[in-house]
């Protein structure tokens, strides 16, 4: 029976070890992506696995949508193979979110996925995300904070958007105005120079 099949059937292999928390992405400039680092794990049976080294990097977001959005990039895997790759939300575990990651000859590979947060219990502004892969290896990132992006923050941006276009669109506009105002303001300027002209 293949891994992918036992994480599908009971949840084997899904990590939920409480690790050290990274920060948030440009969480000053209020981008929200967090970045997670993804350690090779070794075995010999502590508990939690020790953490090897850097194998990769994940990065999630969430949507005003509701759901949550993980880019995948295993940087130093086994050379042309396959990984398992899942996500705990909430320390709950989702067998049925796994997909597939092939790796080159180089042992480089990326996958995308996403969850619909609605199947978790809802949180009050962020999910606890945590990214793992089994194949040839395993590895895994810290459990992570992910702030949770709401619909009305999600609505908001939009109407900004608008009121930034009807600006743009009025400012446009003024600019069509002066240009047709400025050959009468040049005729205007002659004619007054030609009665001082005749003045003298």
């Amino acid at each position: 029976m293949r891994r992918r099949d036992l994480l599908k059937a009971g949840g084997v292999g899904i990590l939920a070890f409480v690790l050290r928390n990274l920060p948030a992405m440009g969480a000053e400039g209020g981008s929200g992506a967090v970045e997670l680092v993804l350690f090779r794990r070794g075995g010999g049976g502590e508990v939690p696995p020790v953490e090897l080294e850097t194998v990769g990097w994940a990065i999630a977001n969430t949507t005003g949508a509701g759901e949550l959005i993980i880019l995948v990039n295993l940087t130093d895997g086994q050379p042309d193979a396959e990984y398992d790759v899942f996500v705990d939300v909430n320390g709950l575990g989702n067998p049925e979110d796994v997909a597939l990651l092939s790796t080159n000859d180089e042992g480089r590979g990326t996958v995308h996925l996403t969850l619909d947060l609605s199947n978790y219990p809802p949180t009050e502004d962020s999910v606890d995300v945590q990214v793992g892969g089994d194949g040839p290896d395993s590895f895994a990132s810290a459990v992570t904070p992910v702030a949770l992006k709401s619909r009305k923050k999600a609505k908001k941006k939009v109407a900004k958007k608008k009121v930034a276009k009807k600006k743009a669109k009025k400012k446009a506009a003024k600019k069509k105005v002066a240009k047709k105002k400025a050959p009468k303001k040049k005729v205007a300027k002659k004619k007054a120079k030609k009665k001082v002209a005749k003045k003298e």
